[in-house]
């Protein structure tokens, strides 16, 4: 009994139900982009690829600004 709330609960998380609405609310029902979505945007990925773009020193944005880099 204990096992199956466990197991219930890992196959229906807290945020389902909201990543259906948004997927409901962008018309992208029955879609493959739908299906792709969770996995390329993953809440991890994006602590991570921030926290690396915070270690950029700003050394490195300043020269690329001299030779002709845009912000």
């Amino acid at each position: 009994m204990m096992m199956s709330g466990i197991i219930f609960t890992m196959l229906f998380s807290g945020g389902l139900i909201p990543f259906y609405l948004t997927i409901k609310n962008l018309h992208m029902i029955n879609t493959y982009s739908a299906m792709i979505l969770p996995v390329a945007v993953s809440t991890f990925f994006l602590i991570v690829m921030i926290s690396q773009f915070r270690t950029i020193p700003w050394d490195l944005e300043e020269s690329a600004k001299i030779d002709g880099g845009h912000d």
